[in-house]
């Protein structure tokens, strides 16, 4: 009896817990790799091609995915770890299809997303989190998902760089953006980060629901982390069903000896 409860907790724990590692929103590059120290995928050259996911679960369905407008975010990054001065230097350019941006005529300065009042320009605790990259240069990039667009849903942390993914499938919504940095002042990389906006009666505008902190992307030059898959980090709510799954365990361990004894 013991021998198969341990075996149906054991078998729970493992079924659940890449369920909840999915992210609703997360980003991807095809070929690119999964950089652990900075939990960020990066692409394996200037030119790549960036992947949004949108994965319906929770207040996210399929008609929300579909009727929603998206928002990518390409931000200035400066690869030594300091941040971007706000001055007219030149920073450079790159591309997203064909759309060229220059950085410091092209782009805003500061944290997404653009409020639609200029009254509330500035970070408030509802925007995008500035997690070492805000402020700096930005530019949002406005899409929606196209209901056909679809494949098998899969953890682009621990799976980064799938070059070829399941289309028959319908786990996820996705979206593909050519992407180029050539033209970047040396030492300078682009961040993406994904997200949806809430607008305020104010005219203020909030980040909603975003890709997190391990599931975001950035283009890869000389003096990016290295990239390499490594041992991928689990997510916290991995840490949680390890532990909760730990937990019951013991207690089915410690029911059987007081039994015994």
């Amino acid at each position: 009896m013991n021998k198969l409860i341990y075996s149906i907790l054991g078998a729970s724990a493992l079924a659940v817990l890449p369920a909840q590692a999915v992210p609703q929103l997360q980003l991807d590059i095809r070929n690119g790799s999964y950089d652990n120290a900075t939990e960020t995928v990066f692409s394996d050259g200037d030119a790549f091609t960036l992947l949004a996911y949108a994965n319906p679960q929770g207040n996210l369905s399929d008609s929300d995915i579909i009727n929603s407008n998206f928002y990518l975010s390409a931000a200035l990054l400066k690869t030594d770890g300091s941040d971007v001065a706000n001055t007219s230097a030149d920073y450079g350019s790159f591309s997203i299809g064909s759309t060229t941006y220059n950085v410091t005529s092209d782009m805003l300065y500061g944290t997404p997303p653009v409020e639609t009042a200029l009254a509330n320009q500035g970070f408030d605790a509802q925007d995008l989190s500035t997690h070492s990259v805000f402020p700096t240069y930005f530019t949002e990039l406005e899409f929606q998902f196209n209901a056909s667009d679809t494949v098998a849903e899969y953890d682009t942390q621990p799976g980064a760089g799938a070059a070829a993914f399941d289309t028959s499938g319908n786990g996820m919504f996705y979206k593909e953006f050519a992407v180029n940095t050539s033209g970047l002042a040396d030492g300078y990389e682009i961040h993406f980060d994904l997200y949806d906006t809430v607008l305020r009666n104010n005219g203020d505008i909030d980040a909603g629901i975003n890709a997190p902190f391990s599931h975001d992307a950035q283009s890869s030059g000389p003096s990016s982390p290295p990239a390499g898959p490594g041992n991928i980090v689990p997510e916290p709510s991995t840490y949680a069903m390890f532990g909760l799954a730990s937990l019951m365990l013991g207690f089915v361990g410690y029911r059987s000896r007081n039994k015994k004894s």
